[in-house]
């Protein structure tokens, strides 16, 4: 898997250094190898620190059209919405663990959760607000809301 990425990043720097700046470059290549990471990561809360990384090497590439003028106003409102989304999958990650005290995918896949939501008690509200929290926020991070124009 190093060999292709390897032999994949060669092909691919040779044909963008033509278009575009070291810059640009950098931050194509540091998202590509956090998504690549993100692929073997087991733990919610680092799939979250992944997503905000990409996210942030993302922010300065939509500023690439000098022409344009709305940019500065789009990178504006993607990171103050992103800013949303990350505080809403950190509380709903906050939730998960105060009801199960792990965060490992192995640890929650092996937990009853049918003793969280068979009992009317706080626990399985929380635990069910966190999972709603969590998935709205990485929808929001994804636009896929309908609450983004």
């Amino acid at each position: 898997m190093i060999i292709f990425i390897i032999i994949f990043l060669k092909v691919a720097l040779k044909s963008l250094i033509n278009l575009m700046d070291i810059n640009t470059i950098i931050m194509l290549v540091m998202s590509f190898i956090i998504l690549i990471f993100l692929i073997q990561i087991s733990d919610i809360f680092i799939i979250y620190l992944s997503i905000v990384a990409v996210s942030l090497c993302l922010y300065p590439l939509i500023t690439l059209d000098k022409k344009s003028h709305g940019n500065t106003e789009a990178v504006a409102k993607y990171f103050f919405l992103g800013a949303v989304a990350s505080g809403i999958m950190l509380y709903g990650i906050s939730l998960i663990y105060r009801e199960t005290n792990t965060l490992s995918y192995k640890d929650l896949r092996n937990l009853n959760f049918s003793d969280y939501f068979n009992n009317n008690d706080a626990s399985s509200f929380v635990l069910l607000t966190g999972f709603i929290f969590i998935i709205f926020g990485f929808f929001f991070k994804l636009s896929l809301t309908p609450l983004q124009n």
